[in-house]
């Protein structure tokens, strides 16, 4: 969902997600919240899901987590 301003919303207890948006790669857990993956390289595959790498660390106000993001699915480390 797009706010009055033009920046992404999404609600802290959406489901795993990612998206583009201008030219950077976001990825929320529901388990922490919103991180960017500028710092990480993203191949986008033809069935539209995303794998990231080297692995990802996201802090959010409940704590962190660390893991992978394969072909859209997540895996703890």
């Amino acid at each position: 969902m797009r706010l009055p301003d033009d920046t992404e919303y999404v609600p802290d207890d959406a489901p795993l997600s990612y998206w583009l948006w201008n030219g950077v790669w976001w990825l929320h857990h529901p388990a922490v919240g919103t991180g960017c993956l500028a710092k990480h390289a993203v191949v986008v595959h033809d069935d539209g899901t995303i794998t990231a790498s080297p692995s990802i660390k996201i802090w959010g106000w409940r704590g962190m987590v660390h893991g992978y993001l394969e072909r859209g699915c997540w895996r703890d480390v």
